[in-house]
């Protein structure tokens, strides 16, 4: 399809593509963190700590030495993501959490347990899977819902 988004070699494909790359600004003090871990989870905790810096304003290079109150600005950060799904927060948190520790920044240990309530962050997702029985999905065959998603 000709022009269509997301095909290689297409301007909007493209333009977004380099969007995005420069989107994830690669700082010093970030990518001295996540260099030892697993290629996606670099992607992961580099996007969520340049998300937590760009609230709050600062650049990551000179944040460590800003003097700034850390845990009033991880709990603001969390309260500013207090809507999006738990195990989202978690990801993003557990970034940050591991940021400050590598960087020997000790927290207070009660903040994470005040995020954790405050935001009612659990291990279990919004979401669960499930497996359709035979009869199911016999229901649904049998049902016009089929036609109408797959039909043109």
């Amino acid at each position: 399809m000709e022009g269509s988004y997301g095909i290689k070699g297409d301007k909007k494909f493209e333009e977004k593509k380099h969007k995005s790359q420069r989107e994830c600004v690669k700082h010093q003090v970030i990518e001295d963190f996540v260099q030892y871990l697993a290629k996606q989870s670099q992607v992961t905790y580099r996007s969520s700590l340049n998300n937590f810096f760009r609230f709050l304003g600062v650049e990551p290079q000179s944040y460590l030495q800003s003097g700034r109150d850390f845990n009033k600005d991880v709990m603001d950060y969390a309260l500013s993501i207090k809507a999006s799904p738990p195990k989202s927060q978690r990801t993003w948190l557990s970034a940050i959490k591991g940021f400050f520790q590598h960087y020997d920044i000790v927290l207070k240990p009660s903040l994470w347990d005040t995020i954790r309530k405050r935001n009612h962050i659990t291990n279990h997702s919004l979401t669960e899977d499930f497996v359709p029985s035979g009869e199911d999905l016999r229901k649904l065959l049998m049902s016009d819902l089929l036609s109408v998603c797959f039909c043109p």
